[in-house]
């Protein structure tokens, strides 16, 4: 079925309605029926639903779809897409399976108006692109940013709608599949997790999908396990003790691995922590680059993955912005490992003038009881600089050293005691004149990563 690449939510249901091959149901929790709102809405809806529901009661819900660690998770929706969809084939596949194609559209969300809580939700849509075909399934986590519920419910109706319809009919193309989910949606929405399945999305690579929601500034991070899986960063996060070290990884150093290890040590130190686990990650951050080099970016969390620690991939401005994205999901202690000669970038108070407050209130939404800057040495032939040695402006001088004193920003090591002379750039460079000795400074499995894949030599 060809139709229009820019209509209006109601042009959408309407054309979905006239597709005589789709029937299925819709099931939400939480803000409405919203999605379902738009079919009934648009005419013909009786061709397309053959059920809608809303299980809002805990217990009936649990009883319906099985238990899960909070009602507002990906493993619930996982849930009612694979009942619903279960239960319409089961029912109806005797009787209509050879002629139609069936779905489910599911959402599971919590709106408030409350600014202090977090409203978000997770909604997903399996489908069958051909009769008697095993169904294809995309997953999204949303973030609603207006205060005001109602509109919050609005913005979930349209944008389900947008998913539903580009999963259907503009789905071979991921670059305009992402964009274009945000047709008709007037204010802050943020997708900040995507997830395709099954053989009508084969040609898309989930690695790639995730990027480009930070390429079209559906989001500002996306967080890669070990295992190289992608995981909403709340979900990552959620009560974690957190160490985040920021670096470019181009490619990650043995270096690198040696400071976060002495960060590790330091952060147990600091906080007092014996038993607890601490979740390690480390910081790509993008900057605010126009176009991303999608091959470049997965070679470097190749390289991260291999040496069994969490990437973070983000476009934050400020390192209070990103604090302020993980204290979404946990209030626990947490710290930022930087090299010292960032510290210019973060008293330099050119950064924040969209705060009222300017530095001063940078520094007051960045640090707290628990959370610290941690630092490392920088060397530079006979130079280095750390954390003690720094000198911000004269006029912020004070507040630097009220900040030393307090141990809000504090030195892991002095000058000595970390090898820090062999860098990324450092082994790239070695990489593009073919010196092998390049391989002397990485880690042994991302040595072989970087032979076996010819990275890093552009």
């Amino acid at each position: 079925m060809t139709l229009s690449h820019n209509l209006i939510t109601k042009e959408k249901t309407l054309a979905i309605n006239k597709d005589s091959k789709l029937y299925g149901t819709f099931a939400e929790i939480g803000a409405g029926q919203e999605v379902a709102r738009h079919f009934f809405q648009a005419g013909l809806s009786s061709h397309t639903i053959a059920k809608t529901m809303s299980a809002y009661d805990m217990s009936l819900s649990d009883e319906i779809y099985g238990t899960s660690p909070r009602y507002v998770c990906i493993d619930r929706l996982e849930k009612m897409l694979s009942y619903e969809y279960d239960l319409l084939q089961n029912r109806l596949a005797k009787t209509r399976g050879d002629t139609t194609q069936f779905f489910c559209y599911a959402n599971t969300v919590t709106t408030t108006s409350d600014s202090d809580k977090n409203s978000h939700g997770w909604m997903g849509f399996c489908f069958q692109d051909k009769e008697e075909r095993l169904p294809s399934k995309v997953i999204i986590h949303l973030k609603l940013n207006h205060t005001q519920r109602l509109v919050q419910q609005t913005e979930i109706g349209i944008l389900g709608v947008n998913l539903i319809y580009n999963s259907l009919y503009k789905r071979k193309n991921l670059s305009d599949f992402i964009s274009s989910l945000k047709e008709d949606l007037q204010s802050g929405v943020e997708i900040d997790y995507i997830q395709f399945k099954g053989s009508a999305f084969s040609h898309i690579d989930n690695r790639t999908a995730n990027l480009e929601l930070i390429q079209n500034n559906w989001t500002k991070s996306i967080v890669f396990t070990p295992d190289g899986i992608i995981l909403q960063a709340e979900e990552a996060f959620f009560n974690k003790n957190l160490l985040i070290m920021q670096g470019t990884y181009r490619p990650i150093t043995k270096s690198n691995l040696e400071i976060l290890n002495q960060s590790q040590k330091y952060f147990k130190s600091i906080f007092n922590i014996k038993d607890e686990k601490i979740l390690s990650v480390l910081e790509m951050n993008l900057g605010q680059k126009q176009k991303m080099d999608y091959k470049d970016i997965l070679n470097r969390i190749d390289t991260i993955t291999a040496t069994n620690n969490y990437t973070l991939v983000s476009k934050f401005n400020v390192m209070h912005e990103l604090k302020s994205y993980i204290r979404n999901a946990s209030s626990k202690p947490l710290a930022f490992v930087i090299g010292a000669s960032f510290l210019d970038s973060l008293f330099n108070e050119n950064f924040y003038k969209d705060l009222k407050g300017s530095l001063l209130e940078a520094m007051g939404k960045l640090f707290d009881t628990n959370t610290k800057v941690l630092v490392f040495p920088y060397k530079q032939k006979d130079l280095c600089i750390t954390g003690k040695a720094f000198s911000p402006e004269k006029k912020y001088a004070c507040l630097y050293q009220y900040l030393l004193e307090q141990n809000f920003i504090t030195d892991i090591s002095v000058c000595d005691d970390i090898d820090i002379s062999i860098l990324s750039e450092k082994v790239r460079e070695l990489l593009k004149k073919s010196d092998k000795s390049w391989a002397e400074f990485v880690p042994d499995k991302v040595v072989k990563l970087i032979k076996e894949h010819n990275m890093f030599k552009d």
